[in-house]
């Protein structure tokens, strides 16, 4: 697997996913390989959790980094003893050709569509839409985690990817509820414009009570926007910023909360979203897609979480207003981690990536697996 800043994860939605599949890949028998840069790894182990670990350098800079390392990645798998190379995210997918050529199969994931991002200028951009082209012409395979993806795909590309979501693990229920868990509200994600947490900060100063707000995530190359998100968040003591959380802290400020906000106008499939219900949290989306791919998922229980209109500010503080009516009763909380378990599992996940990897290795093309697969 490649285009992956590496394991284990820890900040990174593509990380994630990567992490939760190699893994079970392993375990179902799979001899895995995750190309990883370094700069992103704290230790360089030569493995984890079964996956082999790979590390090789990157070009600094939010233009090079992930392009640089995914052109030795590429050149390194190719001459592998690999028989499927798994490039993850269009840009990487710009060198997709690079081990099909060397004659492994080669699968893309595209998890989101990411020259949509406001940090990229008009040539990264430019960039982007070719990695999209090459993820639906270059590989064996494309996989999407979001039907709005996939739909994009079919019609711009004629090509209609297999629809694979992210998944999520769940997290032992919880014991004794905090003091703040009626009234905690929680973003969890990273400080870029496409979060739109400027419009939750603004919507949340209009709501008066006891409330509190908690911000965890960090800046990606947008240090101005942090800044801006510090101004208008002054002279209120309700919110809170609480920098990058991972492991037994993110837990604690799931415990802690008494529902999970996402305001953003661009995801793929948002693994954050997923964690809050496992933990039995409601959530407060804004109305894109691919929010609404969960919320209507089939089984999802009406407490599940409410929408409001992606940028408006007024009617995500008529949302924040509503969240009481969801309810944080055992009863509500349960139903929540049952729909994430069954809806969006990673076990069945890994067994429907392994599917679309034996179909190619059998020479099965991909619009004969995909009712198999999805």
């Amino acid at each position: 697997m490649l285009g992956t800043r590496g394991l284990p994860a820890t900040h990174g939605g593509v990380e994630r996913a990567v992490e939760e599949l190699s893994v079970r890949l392993v375990a179902l028998g799979c001899d895995v390989t995750v190309y990883c840069r370094p700069g992103y790894c704290a230790s360089r182990e030569e493995s984890y959790r079964g996956v082999r670990l790979r590390y090789l350098p990157a070009m600094p800079g939010k233009h090079f980094e992930a392009a640089s390392h995914s052109f030795m990645a590429a050149c390194s798998a190719a001459r592998g003893r690999y028989d499927v190379v798994h490039v993850h995210s269009i840009g990487p997918a710009l060198f997709s050709f690079i081990p099909r050529l060397a004659g492994k199969k080669v699968v893309v994931t595209v998890h989101a569509l990411d020259w949509k991002r406001r940090k990229w200028g008009k040539l990264a951009r430019i960039a982007l839409k070719a990695g999209a082209w090459a993820a639906a012409r270059l590989p064996h395979a494309t996989i999407t985690v979001s039907r709005r993806a996939q739909r994009y795909f079919e019609e711009t590309y004629g090509e209609r990817p297999a629809y694979i979501p992210n998944g999520v693990t769940l997290a032992p229920a919880s014991g004794a509820t905090p003091a703040t868990a009626d009234r905690q509200l929680l973003f969890l994600g990273r400080l870029v414009p496409e979060k739109r947490v400027d419009d939750l900060i603004a919507a949340f100063r209009s709501v008066p009570g006891r409330r509190t707000l908690v911000i965890a995530g960090g800046g990606t190359f947008s240090d101005r926007y942090v800044g801006e998100l510090r101004r208008l968040a002054e002279g209120d003591g309700r919110i809170r910023f609480a920098g990058e959380v991972y492991g037994q802290q993110k837990e604690a400020l799931f415990a802690e909360s008494a529902a999970l906000i996402n305001p953003s106008d661009l995801e793929g499939h948002p693994i954050v979203v997923l964690e809050a219900l496992s933990r039995g949290l409601p959530v407060l989306l804004s109305d894109i897609e691919e929010h609404r791919e969960i919320l209507e998922a089939e089984g999802a229980p009406a407490a599940t979480g409410l929408l409001f209109r992606t940028g408006d500010r007024e009617d995500l503080r008529r949302g924040i207003e509503q969240l009481d009516a969801l309810g944080l009763d055992a009863a509500s909380r349960g139903m929540r981690r049952e729909f994430s378990r069954t809806a969006f599992d990673w076990d069945n996940i890994a067994a429907c990536t392994l599917s679309i990897y034996a179909g190619l290795m059998a020479g099965a093309p991909l619009d004969t697996q995909e009712s198999a697969v999805c």
